[in-house]
């Protein structure tokens, strides 16, 4: 996605601002937002499909003492990743965090829901632009949202704060404006490296920032404050908290020497894998060296076999651990497994292609396809320089430094802490 997502990115901005979609209150628009990027057919068949066929799972709750309400609707999807950051805060918080989770599932019912709902939606679908389908898409996805807001509303009771994923998710987006409505305060989380995008690089990823509706953004590292500044977020909603995922140890050793790795992209992104393989190809030839391909994991393996050449030994989804043991150093491009590495103190170069986001322009990070040779041999010549440039790389984009305190202080506050 690059020109059209822009172009869709706008749109999308600009029915934000109508403002034609906020029904009790709620702005429907940042609540689809990210349902409205991809507009193929394909696309609005899964989202018709999901307006009138799929249900939210409310579940029911009975009252309590807990002071934060902590929201996931992302169980289903597999990621143990985003999983791990929601019960790693709710094993912090204890007693004072009550964790909901909803799902959608089929629903026959629905269909009576979400058309009940239609004749307002369809209103409220007038502020985007991009044709009568993009529209009742839209409107049919809203009327969907609007028939389970009741529902949603009712879990928000008695809590002091509403904790939320990714203000980008749809439910978790509406959580967040019910709990602002309600008096709530509202904090969600980061799950990767957030960077402000351009047309060169526009994807649906761009709503991380741009639907941040929440009080206040757990980021990890100075690196996301910036961005966020960049986007036009007050800095004093940007609470420094570090890497909400499973925080391996530095490592001393990693794979053969004759051996690196290449990181690819996911959806978002795909247009500079071609370029990453490219550069790799010719980083081996130059070094005589081989590589191990890591595929994102919602990627198949296969699309790019094509695309490498004869000094890659294998290409292939594997775990972070099994990456590591296979490599001595990583290229890559705009993807949090850049953060993970420097976490752990292996070398990584990002490859600046011309579509790099600038939260990944950093001095002795970023490097164009002619200099990435020169940068491999000099950090081997004198590795001492080049694992303190890791560090403080590390330390840019990830300060853990009492962590817990600063989690636990950022959701409950300083008064209830005391209190508890």
């Amino acid at each position: 996605m690059t020109g059209n997502a822009m172009i869709q990115f706008e749109r999308i901005q600009e029915f934000k601002r109508a403002r034609t979609a906020v029904i009790d209150g709620v702005n429907y628009a940042h609540v689809i937002a990210i349902l409205l990027y991809d507009r193929s057919w394909r696309a609005l068949v899964k989202r018709v499909a999901f307006a009138l066929l799929f249900a939210c799972r409310v579940p029911r709750i009975e009252p309590g003492h807990a002071s934060a309400l902590l929201f996931y609707s992302y169980r289903d999807k597999g990621r143990s990743d985003y999983d791990y950051i929601v019960d790693g805060i709710d094993g912090l918080l204890g007693d004072e965090s009550r964790l909901v989770e909803v799902q959608n599932a089929f629903s026959l019912r629905q269909v009576v829901r979400t058309l009940a709902q239609l004749p307002r939606a369809r209103r409220a679908s007038r502020g985007l632009a991009g044709g009568w389908m993009s529209r009742w898409v839209a409107a049919l996805l809203i009327a969907k949202f609007v028939s389970e807001t009741e529902r949603l509303k009712g879990l928000l009771a008695r809590h002091r704060v509403a904790v939320t994923f990714c203000d980008a998710v749809p439910y978790d987006n509406l959580i967040a404006q019910l709990a602002a409505l309600g008096g709530v305060r509202t904090v969600t989380a980061q799950h990767g490296q957030y960077r402000c995008l351009s047309e060169a690089n526009m994807s649906p990823d761009a709503e991380a920032y741009a639907n941040f509706v929440s009080d206040q953004l757990l980021c990890w590292g100075a690196a996301t404050q910036d961005e966020f500044r960049r986007a036009g977020v007050d800095p004093a909603r940007l609470g420094i908290v570090g890497w909400l995922r499973r925080r391996p140890g530095r490592v001393d050793s990693f794979g053969p020497p004759g051996v690196f790795g290449v990181m690819l992209n996911g959806e978002n992104g795909e247009e500079s894998n071609s370029d990453l393989l490219a550069a790799a190809d010719d980083l081996a030839a130059m070094l005589d060296l081989t590589y191990v391909v890591r595929v994102h994991p919602a990627r198949d393996p296969d699309r790019y076999r094509k695309l490498v050449g004869p000094r890659c030994t294998e290409i292939a989804i594997l775990q972070p651990d099994d990456y590591l043991a296979r490599t001595s150093f990583s290229l890559a491009h705009m993807s949090g497994a850049v953060i993970e590495l420097l976490l752990v103190g292996c070398p990584v170069y990002v490859l600046d292609d011309g579509r790099l986001a600038e939260a990944f322009m950093v001095d002795g990070l970023n490097f164009v396809a002619k200099d990435l040779i020169a940068a491999v041999e000099q950090d081997r010549r004198d590795p001492a320089v080049a694992r303190e440039r890791l560090l403080k790389l590390s330390r840019w984009f990830n300060d853990d430094t009492d962590q817990d305190l600063r989690i636990q202080t950022a959701i409950l506050g300083r008064e209830e802490l005391a209190d508890a």
